[in-house]
């Protein structure tokens, strides 16, 4: 995919599951545009784990907490 081409990402009940989480991350950066959204759910995670994982490398912050769902922006 090109550079800043996605406008939302749904990444629902997988991050549990992924071996190259870092790689993923640099990744779902590179293809969202600046003010693109990554919205991150995980039933076999708590939202506190993550947000961890989410915000570990840096590349993403926080934008909201759902009661189900958090919402990361790129940073």
């Amino acid at each position: 995919m090109p550079p800043d081409s996605l406008d939302v990402v749904l990444m629902y009940d997988v991050s549990h599951d992924l071996r190259n989480f870092r790689d993923m991350l640099a990744e779902l950066r590179r293809v969202l545009r600046l003010e693109g959204l990554l919205s991150v759910s995980d039933h076999h995670l708590k939202q506190d784990e993550i947000v961890c994982r989410m915000t570990e490398g840096r590349l993403f912050k926080l934008s909201r907490k759902g009661s189900v769902t958090c919402n990361f922006i790129k940073k």
